[in-house]
C-alpha cells in the first residue's frame, strides 16, 4: 500500500498545485490552452523520445513476454473501443473514454514498483525492453483510437495523416531508430533533451489540475467509474489468469501486469484536448485512475505474493 501511495501521491500533489494556481488566478484559460499546445508538441514528445532512446534493448531478450505484451496492447485497444460504445455517448466523449481505458503510465508507475520489488539491474532491464516496444505501439494505437472515434465517418486518408503527423508517433519512431542505430548525442544536446523531458510530466500534470472543473465529476461520474474500473480492474482480471496459465511468473508477470494495470497517462488528457476528444473527461480519468490505483496495485501485488507468483 505504501509503495503504491509513494508512486501516486506526487502525481496528485502536482495536479492539486495546478488547480490551486488556477483558483488564485496565476493560471488562466488562455495560458493553459497555449501551454497545452507546447506540452503536446514539444514536452511530452521529448519525454517519449528519451524514454525509448535510453531503454536497454540489449537486456536478456524474452520473446514470449514481448509477444504477450503485443497481444495485450492489441486486445485492450480493441476492447476499449468496443466497450466505450456501450451506451449513448457523443463521439468526443467516447474517444476520451476509450483512450482512458486503454492508455497506461507504466513508466511513471511501473519502473519504481518493479525496482522496489526486485532491485538490481535485471528487473529494470527486462522492464525497459518491454517499454521499448509497448510505448511506441501504445502511442500509435492511442492516436488510432482518437482519430477513428472522433470522425463522423471512416476516412483512410485522414486516419493515415493523423497518425503520421502526430508528434507522439514521430517521437516514438525517432527514439526507436536512434536506439537501434546506437546514436550518441553530444553532451550539450543530451542535456537539453534531459532538461525538457524532466519538466514534461510536472508541467502536464499542473496543466491538468488547472483545467479540472469539480462540477464535471458529477456530470461524468458514470463514465469515470466505468473507465477507471475497466482500466484498473477488468483488464488485469481478464488477462492475468491467461498469463499465469501460460507459465508467466516473477519479473515477466509483474512487467506485463504493469503494462495494462497502471493508471491512464497524463498525455491522454493532452492528446484528447488537442485532437478533438473530450478533454474534460480525459482529465478526470487520469485523476481518478491515479487515486484508484493506490488500492488496485496493492491488491494485485498482494494477490501475486499470496499465490506465490512473484
Amino acid at each position: 500500500m505504501l509503495l503504491s501511495a509513494r508512486c501516486v501521491v506526487p502525481v496528485l500533489l502536482l495536479i492539486a498545485l495546478g488547480f490551486l494556481c488556477r483558483r488564485i488566478g496565476w493560471l488562466r484559460a488562455e495560458g493553459t490552452a497555449q501551454m497545452d499546445k507546447v506540452s503536446f508538441h514539444v514536452l511530452l514528445p521529448t519525454l517519449l523520445f528519451q524514454n525509448i532512446y535510453t531503454s536497454d534493448l540489449r537486456a536478456s531478450f524474452n520473446g514470449k513476454m514481448m509477444l504477450m505484451a503485443l497481444l495485450l496492447s492489441l486486445c485492450t485497444c480493441g476492447l476499449s473501443m468496443l466497450l466505450s460504445g456501450v451506451g449513448k455517448r457523443d463521439a468526443p466523449t467516447r474517444a476520451a473514454l476509450a483512450q482512458g481505458m486503454f492508455r497506461n503510465n507504466c513508466v511513471l508507475y511501473g519502473l519504481p514498483i518493479i525496482t522496489a520489488l526486485y532491485g538490481g539491474t535485471e528487473a529494470a532491464g527486462v522492464f525497459s525492453m518491454l517499454l521499448a516496444m509497448v510505448i511506441p505501439l501504445n502511442n500509435v494505437l492511442a492516436v488510432l483510437i482518437v482519430t477513428l472515434l472522433t470522425s463522423s465517418q471512416y476516412d483512410p486518408k485522414r486516419l493515415i495523416k493523423g497518425i503520421v503527423t502526430n508528434p507522439f508517433v514521430g517521437s516514438a519512431v525517432l527514439g526507436l531508430c536512434a536506439n537501434l542505430m546506437g546514436l550518441v548525442f553530444p553532451a550539450s544536446i543530451d542535456k537539453v533533451i534531459g532538461n525538457v523531458a524532466s519538466c514534461a510530466t510536472p508541467i502536464a500534470l499542473m496543466l491538468l489540475g488547472a483545467s479540472l472543473m469539480p462540477g464535471a465529476v458529477r456530470k461524468y461520474r458514470r463514465d469515470i467509474a466505468y473507465g477507471v474500473g475497466c482500466k484498473l480492474l477488468l483488464w488485469p482480471l481478464l488477462f492475468i489468469p491467461l498469463m499465469v496459465a501460460m507459465g508467466f511468473r516473477g519479473i515477466p508477470l509483474i512487467a506485463l501486469y504493469l503494462s495494462i494495470g497502471t493508471p491512464c497517462a497524463v498525455s491522454a488528457y493532452t492528446m484528447a484536448k488537442e485532437m478533438g476528444a473530450n478533454g474534460e473527461l480525459a482529465g478526470h480519468l487520469v485523476v481518478f485512475g491515479a487515486i484508484g490505483s493506490i488500492l488496485s496495485i496493492f491488491l494485485f501485488l498482494f494477490a501475486f505474493s499470496l499465490l506465490g507468483l512473484i
